[in-house]
C-alpha cells in the first residue's frame, strides 16, 4: 500500500480509523446575514443580529492560527506565521495539510483544513498537527521530531493520525468556550465523508476483453477498442460489459 502522507514538500493527517468526528453538529450550523456599514460588510448572527467577528470559517481558523503559535512557543517550539483556510488536501483521506513555505510563492506556509471537518475539537486538534508541520519543517514528516512535537503539546496517537489527548482536549474546549465553534458544516455525500465515498466508487478504468477460447483468454486495456486476434482461436478479443 501506498504510503498516503508524503511529506517532502507538504505535512498531511490522516482520518484515524472508525472516527466519527465531521458529522454535522449544533456547532456547525451557524446561519448568517449581512449588512453594509460604513463601506464595509459587517457580518452578523442570525440569532442575535449581533455582529459575529469569527462569522467566517477562515477568519475563526486564522484567529486559532494565531492563538496556538502562541501557545507552541510557550513551549519552546518556534513556529512562522502561515495562511490557513478551509480546502481540501492533496491527498484522498487527508483531513489536513500544509504547504511548506518553499511551495509558496511569498515563503508563507499554506494550511488547508479539510470541508469533511465540522466539529470544533477535531478542526483545532487538525490545525495544531498541522501547524506543527510547518514548525519543524515538513520535510520531516512524521518522524522522530514530529513525535516528539507531537507529544509536548498533547496530541497522542499514530503521528500520521493524532488526536487530541486528555489535558489538550481541555485546552481546546476551552477555547471553544471564549471564541465560539467553528461556522462551517462538514460536506457529506449519501450519509459519508465526500473523501471516503469517493474512494470506495473509485475502481479500475481498464477494459476487459475476452476472446473465444473455452475458457477464454482474458484481457485489460485502457482502451474501448481493441483489434487483436487470439492466435489460438483466430478470433478477436470482444468487450466484456457489465
Amino acid at each position: 500500500m501506498n504510503d498516503p502522507f508524503p511529506c517532502l514538500l507538504h505535512g498531511t493527517q490522516s482520518l484515524p480509523t472508525g472516527s466519527q468526528a465531521g458529522s454535522p453538529t449544533n456547532d456547525a450550523r451557524h446561519l448568517l446575514v449581512a449588512e453594509r456599514k460604513r463601506g464595509g460588510l459587517t457580518l452578523l448572527s442570525s440569532a442575535t443580529g449581533e455582529p459575529h467577528k469569527r462569522a467566517l470559517r477562515e477568519a475563526w481558523l486564522h484567529e486559532a492560527a494565531t492563538h496556538f503559535i502562541a501557545y507552541l512557543d510557550s513551549l519552546g517550539i518556534s513556529c512562522p506565521p502561515v495562511r490557513v483556510s478551509c480546502g481540501f488536501p492533496s491527498e484522498a483521506r487527508a483531513i489536513g495539510q500544509c504547504f511548506d513555505g518553499v511551495v509558496c510563492a511569498d515563503g508563507i506556509p499554506q494550511i488547508f483544513i479539510s470541508p469533511v471537518l465540522g466539529e470544533s475539537i477535531e478542526v483545532l486538534s487538525t490545525l495544531l498537527h498541522e501547524l506543527l508541520h510547518a514548525a519543524i519543517g515538513c520535510e520531516c514528516g512524521h518522524g522522530r521530531l514530529f513525535s516528539q512535537a507531537a507529544r509536548t503539546v498533547g496530541l497522542v496517537g499514530k503521528p500520521t493520525a493524532t488526536t487530541a489527548g486528555e489535558a489538550l482536549r481541555q485546552r481546546l474546549e476551552a477555547y471553544v468556550q471564549r471564541n465560539g465553534p467553528y461556522p462551517h458544516a462538514a460536506l457529506l455525500q449519501g450519509g459519508s465523508r465526500i473523501g471516503e465515498q469517493h474512494k470506495r466508487k473509485s475502481g479500475s478504468r481498464l477494459r476487459l476483453f475476452e476472446c473465444a477460447c473455452t475458457p477464454p483468454i482474458k484481457v485489460r486495456v485502457a482502451r474501448d477498442d481493441l483489434p487483436v486476434l487470439c492466435l489460438t482461436c483466430n478470433h478477436p478479443f470482444h468487450q466484456v460489459v457489465r
